[in-house]
């Protein structure tokens, strides 16, 4: 996977800031599968902070790799029909549990949790058997499963849609 991202990340669509990549609001939003919109709300109420943030209008922000994967993990969650306060709360729980995760996630093992729901929290982070998630949708309650696998897929696909030169369309006439 990681040859996948290094092919993807040597094409001229980005910039290059101190031996990393970053990518603008506009390219983040599109490789999370988000809205520009979304971005910059969540930008300007602290959610997910891009690397490079400079104040002002006309000026424009960068985010890394590991900020890109953030935003995909909430695009994946809240296509999953969570609310937007549980999704920023799973990303603040998974930040904390893994902060080397958080440093390179394209670059461990996928990891693979089940979303339990919580009385205080409203859904937590934990690892279950198949033997358990059987037992708790047999019991009637409610499991989602977050494999990191499937964020880092939706990662890969929104950066080939962002760093593969755009091919013009080929004009035929008749």
């Amino acid at each position: 996977m990681v040859n996948l991202i290094d092919k993807l990340l040597s094409s001229s669509c980005t910039i290059l800031v101190m031996d990393k990549q970053f990518f603008t609001s506009k390219e983040a939003a599109t490789i999370a599968g988000l809205t520009y919109r979304q971005v910059e709300y969540w930008r300007k109420k602290d959610i997910i902070v891009p690397t490079i943030n400079t104040e002002g209008s006309g000026h424009n922000v960068y985010y890394s790799l590991c900020e890109l994967w953030q935003l995909a993990l909430m695009g994946y969650l809240l296509d999953m029909g969570l609310d937007f306060q549980i999704c920023w709360q799973i990303l603040n729980e998974f930040k904390e549990r893994h902060e080397e995760f958080m440093k390179d996630p394209l670059d461990f093992s996928p990891l693979k949790y089940t979303l339990c729901p919580d009385p205080e929290k409203g859904f937590t982070l934990k690892h279950l058997s198949s033997i358990e998630i059987t037992q708790a949708l047999s019991r009637g309650e409610s499991v989602l499963l977050l494999w990191t696998e499937n964020v880092n897929q939706r990662l890969i696909e929104g950066l080939s849609l962002v760093l593969t030169p755009k091919k013009k369309p080929l004009l035929i006439r008749k």
